[in-house]
């Protein structure tokens, strides 16, 4: 049994530190820092999972390609499972350009990829496998996209066999229809926004106001807000909304801190962590990320998240850094 079940259309980012900041205008040049390709999308989420001591099980096409061998080598490099990423003949692994200026800010120029790769029955075999699964906002995004209906059903056959279910709406999250959102958000065992997501969703720019009516579509499920470096805020239905501070780094670059932050949360909460202990976990893991340069392997480390929390006042287990595998309830102040 794995603890996670992720459905992708793996996608390799093209990372390309400019010099000077944004805005670029038409016609003028910049030189570059540096340029190198890393596995994007969810494939941070992937990796930044591993990383804690998770067992995650991705799912989904690669490019019969060199970015698709490229995504294969750094997925095993990892200790992922890549039996179900399937290499397509035709299909091109999709590519993201990723311009990050000089103050760490990003601006992604990319395309969604995905075709189809599995019948129903593959899918609920390999969900069988799994304790939980992942639902990605991108995906519902358009209906026409390969993998609309998939997840949807994915989505009704964790419900129905006791799966835990987690949600990363994404940024396209006004363009899922409302009675989709309607129909997903009480069957998710936990989900997390940021603010501009949260806005979207709600119309409410206070995050604690956001995060109320969030909340009351989720009667069972734990509820995020991110704000930033104010950390985040947490809900469950029936208790206060309760702020977690963010730790303390020197922020060079965002991308890749959401995917980062809800693959430490999934992981805490798969091994039946509390709520507490989960988003301290989650929050150290995106603020790692935070005080890095790129995306996929320059995830967080389990070394780079422990002397984090350390440094912080927490305490991580003997046995956690041995197995190198964060234990349930090893971060405590």
């Amino acid at each position: 049994m794995v603890d996670c079940f992720i459905i992708t259309a793996s996608t390799v980012d093209n990372i390309i530190e400019m010099e000077g900041s944004f805005p670029i205008e038409g016609g003028t040049s910049r030189g570059v820092r540096d340029n190198y390709l890393e596995p994007g999308g969810e494939g941070n989420l992937i990796i930044a999972f591993s990383r804690m001591g998770g067992r995650i099980l991705p799912c989904g096409p690669v490019g019969n390609d060199y970015y698709g061998s490229f995504l294969l080598s750094s997925f095993r490099n990892e200790g992922v499972d890549t039996k179900y990423l399937k290499p397509i003949a035709g299909y091109r692994s999709p590519i993201a350009n990723c311009l990050i200026d000089n103050k760490g800010k990003h601006s992604f120029v990319s395309q969604l990829g995905g075709c189809s790769f599995a019948e129903d029955d593959e899918l609920f075999a390999m969900l069988g496998e799994s304790k939980s699964f992942f639902l990605s906002g991108y995906f519902l995004s358009d209906p026409a996209h390969p993998y609309y209906d998939t997840s949807l059903k994915c989505l009704d056959y964790s419900f129905t066999h006791g799966k835990m279910i987690f949600f990363d709406p994404g940024p396209y999250v006004s363009k899922i229809r409302k009675d989709v959102i309607k129909y997903i958000m009480p069957r998710l065992t936990a989900a997390a926004f940021n603010e501009d997501e949260a806005r979207e969703l709600t119309g409410k720019s206070n995050p604690v106001e956001a995060i109320e009516i969030i909340n009351s579509m989720m009667p069972a499920g734990l509820t995020i807000v991110k704000v930033g470096k104010d950390g985040c805020f947490a809900k469950r239905n029936g208790e206060a909304a309760r702020r977690y501070p963010a730790f303390d780094v020197d922020v060079v670059d965002t991308c890749g801190c959401g995917d980062s932050f809800i693959a430490a949360l999934m992981y805490a909460l798969v091994n039946s962590w509390d709520d507490a202990d989960a988003i301290v976990l989650a929050n150290a893991v995106g603020s790692v990320m935070a005080s890095k340069m790129g995306t996929g392997t320059k995830c967080p480390t389990f070394d780079e998240v422990v002397e984090i929390l350390e440094m912080s006042g927490y305490t991580v287990s003997n046995n956690s850094k041995e197995e190198k595998r964060f234990l349930p309830f090893s971060v405590k102040i």
